[in-house]
């Protein structure tokens, strides 16, 4: 179900408050909040839109690490998130 207008930016910043929060849980070792390959897909795209907002916002993404663009990327950097 999508977001009203009013209240899009509201919902969703408690959607993603929760899925820091779940991320954290995972990499401490809490079970039920490791990710299947499905929920791996939507983390990298849901990082690649927020570096969109944050850029639209004007805010400058940089790192000196390459950014985890892929499934295999992210096995091999945060493998104790992931349940496969």
């Amino acid at each position: 179900m999508s977001n009203m207008s009013y209240c899009r930016f509201q919902n969703t910043l408690r959607d993603l408050q929760d899925c820091n929060y779940a991320l954290d849980e995972a990499i401490n070792g809490n079970e039920e909040d490791k990710l299947s390959r499905e929920e791996a897909k939507a983390l990298i795209e849901m990082a690649d839109a927020c570096e969109e907002l944050l850029e639209f916002l004007g805010y400058v993404v940089e790192s000196e690490e390459a950014p985890i663009t892929s499934i295999e990327a992210l096995k091999e950097n945060k493998p104790e998130i992931l349940d496969f």
